[in-house]
């Protein structure tokens, strides 16, 4: 308190927070019968991370991959709490007083914000995205301190499947499909966001952080091409990028398509963020056609 740091000669500090909530139902629910909506500051610094159905795992929304059911994961989980309870926060208190980690912390942010931000995103998209961000440098620095018994890769996969269920419950559907489509047609004529590319001539593509897939000719024809996970990250999550594709190939947007997954291979060695992919997988996207889409604004 003030009075206590002026009579003791302790220096008052201050600081901000935000919160991060999980449930069964968003926070508009409870504010159904109010006559005024969360304003998007509130959204930011209140954020709703929605959890799937009981149907879908709860909580365990990956206990397909586990030889364990929901009940024995809960079983786990609870038995993991109760053993661990008060040992793991003086410990973490310890590493953020023993060396400075503000470096670490700011480059493990920046790290996660250049994987989930796309150049379509807003000054807003990335204010909503820094918040987990920090909670994955977190992440970062407690498996590096040896805090956490977790594989290197878990903090990006945890942190990056919430916040794009978040950021999901930003736009309802439709809009969120508008706004995708609107994004894709800004950037089809913006040059820095696709690598132009000549199929047969061009072997080895790569592309930069600040690329989002290729320009070619495809059978004559002009096309973009989004690899489904850069659609994915595009559109914030798994099933607002197929409410996009239902969206183009309603409009005929989507050409080619090699059997029931839609997207087509091309005959080249791709590299992204240092991964190598041959014959990599795109959907191939018709810029007029997808400009005839949404009418101008």
């Amino acid at each position: 308190s003030s009075t206590v740091a002026r009579e003791k000669g302790f220096h008052q500090s201050t600081w901000s927070t935000f919160a991060l909530t999980g449930g069964p139902h968003l926070s508009d629910v409870y504010f159904k019968d109010s006559k005024t909506a969360r304003t998007p500051g509130e959204r930011v610094r209140f954020i709703d991370i929605p959890l799937p159905t009981l149907a879908k795992g709860g909580i365990f929304d990956r206990a397909e991959d586990s030889d364990l059911r929901p009940h024995e994961l809960a079983k786990q989980l609870e038995d993991g709490v109760a053993q661990n309870y008060g040992h793991l926060f003086p410990a973490w208190l310890k590493v953020l007083l023993n060396t400075d980690q503000s470096d670490a912390l700011h480059a493990y942010s920046e790290h996660f914000l250049s994987k989930v931000l796309t150049p379509a995103s807003t000054a807003y998209d990335r204010r909503f995205a820094k918040k987990f961000a920090l909670v994955y440098a977190v992440g970062k620095l407690a498996v590096k301190a040896g805090l956490l018994p977790w594989p290197n890769d878990w903090p990006m996969r945890a942190i990056s499947r919430c916040y794009y269920r978040a950021y999901a419950t930003l736009h309802a559907p439709d809009e969120m499909t508008e706004k995708t489509i609107r994004t894709l047609t800004r950037l089809a004529d913006d040059g820095a966001a696709f690598n132009v590319i000549s199929i047969g001539k061009s072997k080895r593509v790569t592309l930069t952080p600040d690329m989002i897939g290729v320009r070619a000719r495809y059978k004559d024809q002009d096309v973009l091409g989004l690899r489904d996970k850069a659609l994915r990250r595009l559109c914030g999550s798994k099933s607002a990028a197929e409410r996009v594709v239902a969206k183009l190939k309603l409009h005929g947007a989507i050409i080619g398509g090699h059997g029931h997954a839609g997207t087509t291979q091309l005959p080249i060695t791709l590299y992204v963020d240092g991964s190598r992919y041959l014959k990599p997988r795109f959907w191939l996207i018709a810029p007029d056609r997808l400009k005839a889409i949404l009418p101008r604004q």
